[in-house]
């Protein structure tokens, strides 16, 4: 083969070799991105939880005010309609929550964290170190740092929006109103 040859074959591995390896860290930047979306959608929603749950909460009760005082008016059985679907989104929560706490390792320790941290029923939040300590009196830690408490919370997140996300269909009502809630919290919190 001629020198010209050669040259121009090594300039063309040259070139593909570095085309896969454009195109693989680009395909590794997709991943981390859906990733990190993946994250930030699943902390918005539990952190939205509660306000949710009041919320529906509170609409079950003047459902049932409306009911005793025989109102059977178009606007409150549209109002129906969406009390169902929060409740159901409610349900959908607690079973991906549940779905959690059968993973192998962590699943016990995950669903503990995020249950205590964005579920619990208390009337205010607990901080992170009232989590820590009742995690350590659970028996589930002997001793942990907050560096390691983060690391976990970050992990249980994650996992728990693996379980949610994963279990809906992209298409349904439920995870078009998951989104609607993610969308709608941002904007409360610009306000």
């Amino acid at each position: 083969m001629s020198p010209e040859k050669e040259q121009a074959v090594l300039v063309q591995q040259t070139t593909q070799k570095k085309e896969s390896t454009q195109k693989k860290e680009s395909n590794k930047k997709k991943s981390k991105d859906k990733k990190d979306k993946l994250f930030h959608d699943t902390k918005k929603f539990l952190q939205s939880y509660r306000r949710l749950e009041l919320s529906l909460k509170y609409s079950k009760a003047m459902q049932t005010k409306r009911l005793a005082a025989n109102d059977m008016s178009f606007e409150w059985e549209l109002r129906d309609d969406e009390i169902e679907f929060n409740d159901m989104v409610l349900q959908e929560a607690i079973s991906a929550l549940h779905c959690l706490k059968q993973m192998p390792e962590m699943g016990r320790v995950w669903y503990h964290l995020l249950q205590m941290k964005y579920f619990d029923v208390r009337p205010y939040k607990m901080s992170d170190d009232a989590i820590i300590t009742a995690l350590q009196e659970a028996g589930l830690f002997s001793d942990i740092s907050k560096t390691t408490f983060y690391r976990y919370q970050k992990s249980a997140i994650r996992m728990y929006g693996e379980i949610l996300w994963g279990s809906l269909d992209k298409n349904s009502s439920v995870y078009k109103k998951f989104v609607k809630m993610i969308h709608s919290h941002d904007l409360e919190k610009q306000i």
